[in-house]
């Protein structure tokens, strides 16, 4: 089968990649959709130390063709997302909803892939930049098949990274302002995330003005476009001086301008 090889030295798209059966515990899953997240070019690049031979990729989605034993909650010709992270679902910190805790979660990878004989590592438990891939069951999400799979594939990372900064980490409430610096994959998501959570105004920061529909479309009621939009947008500093006090901020809303100031949306 085909898929993404890094070999320490060169990234190579082989045709003769194997992967096992699953064994307890594990799923095979054929993947039919994959993301590209800027981690697999963090390890092609040396910034994520790791173990090669490795097949990259960790944003996937696929149909279920085989489990291995004491698997119950997905059969071959289930529709899965996948996850990256194998906890073992069953310690105090997963029974809490903490899967990120567990000490299994992130541990020593895994290698169920070989090529002429060769193992290979799995990058993030996942690789799914193969046809297919031996995953924990826990990593397997049972999804609707009328969810495309194509998005689906994006619920793995960029997603549960993006709306679970918001939810989980910054815990957002209704009504509060929200600054996103940048409106890449996992900023869109936090963009969605603050939507979610009902924060009032959710400004958008981003270098490319081109990002603006988009970042509308996610959820930002204001968009600004680089540096200058954001120094303009912000109130003065205050001086230094014993007798005067700081300016405080405008509760107007930033006006629009051609250099790329905040514009909020007709609803906003």
């Amino acid at each position: 089968m085909r898929g993404v090889v890094f070999d320490g030295k060169r990234v190579r798209v082989v045709d003769d990649l194997e992967v096992r059966d699953p064994g307890p515990g594990e799923v095979l899953v054929g993947i039919a959709a994959a993301g590209l997240c800027h981690s697999d070019l963090s390890v092609i690049d040396g910034t994520i130390p790791f173990p090669s031979p490795v097949v990259l990729g960790h944003e996937g989605a696929g149909v279920v063709e085989a489990v291995g034993p004491g698997v119950v909650h997905v059969a071959p010709g289930d529709h899965v997302a996948l996850s990256t992270l194998a906890n073992c679902g069953a310690c105090a910190d997963c029974d809490r909803g903490r899967p990120t805790m567990c000490r299994k979660a992130i541990g020593m990878p895994g290698r169920p892939f070989s090529r002429g004989g060769q193992p290979l590592f799995q990058f993030a438990s996942n690789s799914s930049f193969a046809e297919r891939t031996v995953v924990k069951a826990v990593q397997a999400v049972k999804i609707p098949e009328d969810i495309p799979l194509t998005s689906a594939a994006l619920m793995g990372c960029g997603v549960l990274t993006g709306v679970g900064a918001v939810l989980n980490r910054a815990k957002v409430g209704r009504g509060e302002t929200v600054v996103v610096i940048g409106t890449g994959g996992i900023g869109l998501n936090v963009l969605q995330g603050a939507r979610i959570a009902g924060a009032l105004t959710i400004v958008a920061v981003d270098t490319n003005p081109d990002k603006e529909a988009v970042a509308r479309q996610f959820g930002a009621s204001h968009f600004l476009t680089s540096t200058d939009g954001v120094r303009r947008s912000s109130p003065p500093a205050p001086t230094t001086s014993s007798n005067a006090s700081a300016a405080p901020a405008s509760s107007a809303p930033p006006s629009t301008s051609s250099t790329g100031t905040a514009r909020p949306s007709s609803s906003a």
